[in-house]
């Protein structure tokens, strides 16, 4: 959890690997969605923003940045990033993803969400 200007902030995560027919052989690279969410569910701060964030298997990380692609329609109190072209592991392994939040000043808040299930779409 982070808490901003008196706004508490937890991290959901999706993540997954497509092996549909289209998909390569070894499949997709990952894709991850977090959900950034005001613990109170009070509308999220236009002040916060979350720019990076970091998947860690073990000893390895991998540093990726969010699309600009938006979903209209959530709840005000969640936002909701995407991340694509991410490494090419598992599916069927656990990762931790860390995400950086900023606030208007620019100061850091990281958010952890540990033991995250890679899936796989067929």
């Amino acid at each position: 959890m982070a808490a901003i200007s008196g706004q508490n902030y937890t991290l959901s995560t999706t993540l997954w690997r497509d092996f549909q027919p289209i998909s390569p052989p070894d499949g997709k690279p990952l894709i991850v969605v977090v959900n950034i969410i005001e613990s109170n569910a009070e509308i999220f701060s236009a002040g916060v923003r979350a720019d990076s964030l970091w998947i860690i298997s073990g000893n390895q990380v991998w540093s990726g940045i969010f699309s600009t692609e938006n979903r209209p329609g959530g709840p005000a109190h969640i936002r909701e990033k995407i991340a694509r072209d991410g490494p090419k592991w598992g599916p069927g392994i656990q990762v931790d993803v860390v995400v950086r939040l900023l606030d208007k000043e620019e100061r850091s808040y990281l958010l952890k969400a540990e033991n995250q299930l890679i899936q796989r779409t067929d």
